[in-house]
This record gives structure tokens, C-alpha cells and sequence, in this order.
């Protein structure tokens, strides 16, 4: 009896012992390969190392260290937005930068000397002849971004030193340091204004035709 069960053909719809271990890891692979990496990925790696680090100390997560992470990375945002527009249609631009370093400069010596507005406004007229110089020998020349904009850092930083002479700026208006250090309610301002530039990217590149 046990020899002719031995003999006997498996019932139909059984599954042997190694094709019940292949099968889920058939089902993970086709998971994982059905996740959109591409949009999921650098979240999903920043919430697993804010997990880690918030681990390592509890004050991590507080809304101190919150406020701080926002105002110290603004500024970095908002290049990181101007950035964007540049990759996206094929380019890059290595200036951004000095030209930061430049623009804070011009704007901060016309602030004191002229005031606020006339800085400001110096400030992103130079920064608006910077790019229209880039682009059009960009465009032009055909010489390519990586080397015009290397270049373009170069001057900038130059040209910041030599007119800063190394130095600090003091004396600007006692508003700057409120859009700088100031809190909108409880959140910090700077943080705020990267959040609002952030949005209007988005909608300028999804909802329009220049997008």
C-alpha cells in the first residue's frame, strides 16, 4: 500500500516544497518592481535616515530642531528651485553659487547705502545680467553650459571678493534680519518663503505650457 502511494502521481493543483518557496519571492520581486522608484525613492531614503538620526537623540524630532533644519536649508532651496529649471531643459549651471555669494554682496552694500528696496532691487538686476550673459553666450557661441558656467563662477567669486575686500557687510536694515530670522507665527519665515517659491515652481512647471 505505502509502495503504490509512493508510485502515485501528485494530485493535480499540488505544489512540491521548493515551488512553495520560489512563489513569494516571485510575488516581492514583481512589489518591488511595480513601486515607482523614481518618485518614492529619495522620500522614502530621507524617512529612514530621519528614523535613524531620531534614534540616536530624542531632540531629533522636536519642533526646535524643526525650525532650525527649515531656516538653515531656505536658502538652499530656493537655488535648488532656480536649479531645476535649468536641468530640466538639458543645461546646467555650476555659478549658482558665487552668483549667491555676489548678489548678497551688491544688494547688501546698495541696502546700506541706498536702502532696502533699491537693494533688493540691484541685487536681481545683477543677478538677472549674470544669467542673461550665461544664456546668451550659451545660445550663441554654442559653447557648452558646463563651461560657460564654470566660468561665470569663477567671475562671480572674484568679483565678490574684490568687492567685499573679504569682509562682512554690517549696518543693512533691521528688516533683513527678520525675513532671515523671523517666524511667520510658529514657523520660520525663511522656510515659509522656500515654501511658497516651491509651489509656484510646481504649478508654473504642471499647469502651464511653458511647464
Amino acid at each position: 500500500m505505502t509502495a503504490d502511494r509512493l508510485g502515485e502521481p501528485e494530485a493535480a493543483g499540488a505544489v512540491s516544497l521548493p515551488e512553495a518557496a520560489v512563489a513569494p519571492a516571485g510575488v516581492w520581486r514583481r512589489t518591488l518592481r511595480g513601486i515607482p522608484w523614481d518618485r518614492v525613492g529619495l522620500p522614502l531614503f530621507i524617512l529612514i535616515m530621519g528614523l535613524f538620526f531620531g534614534s540616536l537623540n530624542p531632540n531629533f524630532f522636536s519642533g526646535t530642531n524643526f525650525s532650525n533644519v527649515a531656516r538653515q536649508s531656505s536658502v538652499l532651496a530656493l537655488i535648488s528651485i532656480g536649479q531645476t529649471f535649468a536641468i530640466i531643459s538639458g543645461g546646467i549651471d555650476l555659478s549658482v553659487g558665487s552668483l549667491l555669494a555676489l548678489v548678497s554682496v551688491l544688494g547688501s552694500m546698495q541696502m546700506v547705502a541706498f536702502g532696502l528696496v533699491p537693494g533688493i532691487l540691484g541685487g536681481v538686476a545683477a543677478a538677472t545680467f549674470a544669467g542673461a550673459v550665461s544664456g546668451w553666450l550659451i545660445s550663441r557661441t554654442r559653447i557648452p553650459a558646463f563651461i560657460v558656467t564654470l566660468g561665470m563662477l569663477s567671475l562671480a567669486r572674484g568679483t565678490a571678493l574684490t568687492v567685499s575686500g573679504g569682509l562682512p557687510v554690517v549696518g543693512l536694515p533691521p528688516v533683513v534680519s527678520v525675513i532671515g530670522a523671523g517666524n511667520l507665527g510658529p514657523l520660520p519665515l525663511p522656510g515659509v518663503i522656500a515654501a511658497v517659491a516651491f509651489l509656484l515652481a510646481h504649478c508654473l512647471l504642471t499647469y502651464t505650457p511653458f511647464g
